[in-house]
């Protein structure tokens, strides 16, 4: 799914054309490594004011949302250590008052995974109702000691939210397979709207030119519940 352009002209301070920063390939290196998947869990977490500025241009969440990263024990600040083998979990909250409003599962494929596709669905609606079935308290007891009292003020609205399924799943990689587009659409349509979550599907385009790299987050689509949503 090619929505941005493979080159961005890089320019100098008179804005003349210095070179270019060119789209990385799905086996493209950065410094002379190949790219994985926890690279990309990096990035989401790193520049998550950036992806929520792209899921609120998008209308994925609310105009006065963001996302906070809900950290693991152990876990320091842009850590991306995982809670219960999630890629990267979330909360959308108000921007404010970073009242909870429901949580966000990221899952990462790159484009050269075999999986990047069909299987990663099934694996974030996985996560999704492994999730609600541990309940609150269990969850709670995973996360950073610095985020209990946020989890203590937002408790009841927290504990709704699993037992009703509001969730906001995210299928990131670095460049989008069309097929994962038409498995998101036909699922999406046959999901049951009392429990059907929203989806988005997210690109992290990542372009780089010698020691210069540059992160665009761009959403693909987005699914609400039985609808289905194109981003222009």
């Amino acid at each position: 799914m090619n929505i941005l352009p493979e080159r961005l002209p890089l320019l100098g301070e008179d804005l003349s054309r210095k070179g270019a920063l060119t789209r990385l390939t799905a086996d493209g290196l950065v410094a002379g490594r190949l790219l994985k998947e926890c690279d990309y869990d990096s990035l989401v977490v790193n520049c998550l004011p950036e992806v929520s500025e792209a899921l609120r241009h998008a209308d994925v969440i609310g105009s006065a949302s963001t996302l906070m990263h809900l950290r693991a024990r152990g876990a320091h600040d842009g850590s991306p250590k995982q809670v219960m083998r999630i890629d990267v979990l979330c909360a959308e909250v108000d921007e404010e008052t970073e009242e909870f409003r429901r949580f966000v599962i990221f899952e990462d494929k790159l484009f050269r995974s075999p999986e990047a596709h069909r299987d990663v669905l099934g694996q974030i609606l996985d996560y999704r109702v492994a999730l609600r079935d541990i309940g609150l308290d269990t969850m709670a007891s995973l996360l950073h000691d610095e985020q209990q009292a946020w989890v203590t003020a937002n408790r009841d609205l927290m504990r709704d939210a699993l037992r009703n399924g509001k969730f906001l799943l995210v299928v990131c990689g670095d460049r989008i397979k069309p097929r994962l587009l038409k498995y998101l659409r036909d699922l999406g349509e046959q999901m049951d709207p009392m429990f059907a979550a929203d989806f988005a599907v997210l690109s992290l385009a990542l372009f780089s030119h010698e020691t210069t790299h540059l992160l665009i987050p761009h959403v693909v689509v987005r699914t609400e519940v039985k609808r289905w949503l194109k981003i222009d």
